[in-house]
């Protein structure tokens, strides 16, 4: 999760197949459910397509358990997802990466998305950003969602 090693998701996809991946993408209710553009292409440069709202939607179910998977699941994905961590807050987040789709010359849509505990508080979020430059632009998914939750109090102020 850390590297988003995507190779290693493709596998998994073609490994899981389509049918089996189609259950699991309609059990969780994540985005228009729709693989089409093949089964290690669906969720890069396919069809799947989620809002920023229906991103929270998933993360607030994943927080709070509630999606349709085992609770063992849920916990673990939790687990997995944390990208820092202190006393004071836990941040979860999963960066993303949508290529441009070159006959209508878009640019790469790069994701990050999470929650941050603090306080007994959870702040959810998700960004996307235009980014032009590619990989030059891939750290300030982060860098810019880290300031926004410095500055609504979800992350302490850094020194």
């Amino acid at each position: 999760m850390k590297f988003s090693a995507v190779w290693f998701y493709q596998e998994m996809a073609r490994r899981a197949g389509a049918q089996r991946m189609q259950e699991w993408i309609d059990k969780a209710g994540y985005g228009n459910g729709d693989m089409g553009g093949g089964i290690d292409q669906f969720w890069l440069s396919g069809k799947l397509r989620i809002s920023a709202a229906g991103q929270i939607a998933f993360l607030r179910r994943l927080a709070h358990g509630t999606l349709a998977f085992s609770e063992r699941a849920q916990e673990a994905v939790r687990r997995i997802t944390i990208v820092d961590a202190a006393p004071a807050y836990v941040l979860h987040g999963k960066t993303g990466w949508a290529p441009k789709d070159d006959t209508n010359g878009a640019v790469d849509l790069g994701w990050y998305v999470g929650w941050v505990e603090r306080g007994g508080r959870r702040w959810f979020y998700a960004l996307n950003i235009d980014m032009p430059n590619g990989g030059d632009d891939a750290p300030k998914r982060q860098l810019i969602a880290n300031s926004l939750l410095e500055r609504v109090g979800a992350l302490p102020p850094v020194k």
